[in-house]
């Protein structure tokens, strides 16, 4: 979670109360001075909500804007309170319920605040990615997409194109995922040109990289999932090692941190590889319990873990080949490469390991043949046994 949430509640606020909000000071000083004790104790609860989600204390955020929501559900706070309150839910990780108060505001916000529609929008592609849901991350985002003029010009321009290229990428869709790259690389370049104030534009770059960028691994339900990450991984990477890069005290660790992450995560995944013969429907046909066929099943998960472990040693050149050349490099990018560095000898380790140990016995061989082509075996029927 991050104070991005903060200043989209406050800003979303000022859409709803008022027309003229240029800070905080002016607008609670309005707020004060036209409404009674009862609307100043509303403000009260809105600002303790706000001041308890930017410190990241989501539960206690939660029960300010549930106490504001149900004490006047009809107020101009109604809608920047559950979106407050969503951000809350997504900062515990209840992406499902996070989803449902997006949606929720996107109904009832009809053609009005269609800033706070498309923030909804966005947000809740990103619970879709926690839930693992990819075409419908998909759909909110080209939603959020048609909406980014109400967007803030980073969003719109660059993270939310860079969103979907990783989306679609994981779904094996290269195509779209190289047109939706290039339209993040221009809208990335196009945010940041006019910001003149050096400090202030390296921030705010390395912010929103880290957001073009940042991995949220969740254990995929199939192997096809777990492929897809590490095609999204070849396309986010690049993002995170730049904001490492831009030296930002705040916004680089974190994304060292999320990319030595997204390498560590292909470990559990290589550690659990799924068992091929237990899911007919996804993966192989099912088989027979004999030794033959364990040995088959088994064959096969190591060709997935092969498969893999070779697409991350692929990405991790990649990555190596976007490394700046710079004599004055920060410690957070060495301490990215000193990992991988070390993930990239693993990573040779296993597949060195793996090949030999991969040969099947000639048995195995003729069911793997049969599997190809298409027969698959299973026991015989009480009929072909009578006969």
């Amino acid at each position: 979670m991050n104070n991005r949430f903060f200043l989209i509640g406050f800003s979303l606020f000022c859409l709803v109360a008022t027309s003229h909000c240029a800070s905080p000071k002016p607008v609670e000083k309005s707020i004060e001075s036209e409404r009674d004790g009862s609307k100043e104790q509303e403000t009260t609860t809105f600002n303790l909500g706000l001041e308890h989600l930017e410190k990241e204390h989501y539960q206690a955020a939660i029960i300010e804007f549930d106490k504001l929501l149900s004490e006047n559900p009809q107020s101009e706070f109604e809608l920047v309170a559950l979106f407050n309150k969503a951000s809350a839910l997504e900062g515990l990780g209840k992406c499902e319920e996070a989803a449902e108060l997006y949606r929720q505001i996107v109904r009832i916000t009809g053609t009005k605040y269609q800033h706070i529609k498309a923030q909804s929008l966005f947000r809740l592609s990103y619970c879709f990615e926690c839930l693992g849901q990819t075409r419908k991350q998909i759909a909110s985002l080209k939603d959020a997409f048609k909406r980014k003029g109400n967007l803030p010009e980073e969003v719109g321009q660059a993270e939310l194109p860079a969103r979907l290229a990783a989306a679609y990428a994981s779904l094996g869709n290269l195509k779209l995922a190289e047109k939706y790259f290039a339209l993040a690389q221009k809208g990335l370049k196009a945010s940041y040109s006019e910001k003149r104030n050096q400090n202030i534009r390296k921030n705010l770059l390395a912010r929103t990289l880290f957001f073009m960028g940042r991995t949220q691994p969740k254990w995929p339900s199939s192997t096809h999932q777990a492929e897809a990450y590490m095609g999204s991984l070849k396309y986010l990477q690049g993002y995170l090692l730049k904001s490492a890069e831009m030296g930002s005290p705040e916004w680089s660790p974190r994304s060292a941190k999320n990319l030595i992450e997204a390498y560590e995560f292909v470990w559990k995944l290589l550690a659990q590889a799924p068992p091929f013969a237990e899911n007919p429907k996804k993966d192989k046909p099912a088989i027979n319990s004999g030794a033959e066929d364990k040995e088959l099943a088994l064959h096969h998960q190591k060709k997935w873990q092969g498969r893999l472990a070779l697409k991350a040693f692929e990405n991790i050149q990649t990555l190596k080949n976007m490394r700046f050349p710079d004599a004055n490099e920060s410690q957070e990018v060495k301490g990215i490469f000193l990992e991988i560095d070390r993930q990239e000898k693993k990573l040779q380790a296993f597949l060195t390991e793996l090949a030999p140990n991969n040969e099947l016995t000639p048995t195995a061989q003729r069911k793997e043949g049969l599997l190809r082509e298409g027969r698959i075996q299973s026991s015989p029927s009480i009929l072909e046994k009578k006969s």
